[in-house]
């Protein structure tokens, strides 16, 4: 285990349901800190939760947690870019599609709706940078602070924001970590 992860494990050594934490790190650092987040909260403390993909497609993510011996039948996933990348396989167990990170009003509904069918306990976004990319600053903020206090607090879940520390991400992780209740940077 690296430092990083050491230090990520300390941080979350605290862990609550009904928590938001923010977790910024270097694009260099953002796979690995990804997979011990998810390895953390998985297999140490043996939570079921949802991850929104913005990045990797359901099944190739799959494959890299699988590799990482987690246990990917505690998972819920909802992919934001196989239909936006084209893939017409979207065929995959514990999965729903969004047509890209662009829908926001859909991913709303695919969050809601995976939270009302399954007893989770946390939920993951993977890359709230990649959000801004496809969103300007004020509607990302907008919709993260309408996932924060009406999907996330009113569920009883842990919310879980993973943001890459770059110059174009630094004011949309400023904007958001006021949303959150810990914001950890490794």
């Amino acid at each position: 285990m690296n430092n990083n992860s050491k230090n990520l494990t300390k941080e979350l050594n605290e862990f609550s349901k009904n928590k938001v934490y923010g977790i910024a790190t270097s694009a260099e650092n953002y796979k690995q800190t990804t997979i011990s987040i998810i390895k953390f909260l998985v297999e140490k403390l043996k939570l079921k939760g949802i991850y929104v993909t913005l990045n990797t497609p359901c099944f190739f993510l799959k494959n890299i947690l699988k590799q990482n011996k987690i246990d990917i039948s505690k998972l819920f996933f909802i992919d934001c870019i196989s239909k936006h990348s084209g893939l017409t396989d979207l065929s995959h167990v514990n999965c729903s599609f969004v047509k890209g990170p662009q829908s926001l009003t859909e991913l709303s509904l695919a969050i809601s709706s995976a939270l009302n069918c399954g007893d989770f306990s946390f939920l993951l976004f993977d890359s709230v940078s990649t959000l801004f990319i496809y969103n300007d600053l004020e509607l990302t903020a907008k919709f993260l602070h309408y996932i924060i206090n009406n999907q996330i607090r009113t569920s009883s879940v842990a919310g879980l924001f993973i943001f890459v520390e770059d110059d174009a991400s630094k004011l949309l992780i400023a904007t958001i970590s006021q949303f959150c209740d810990k914001l950890i940077t490794v």
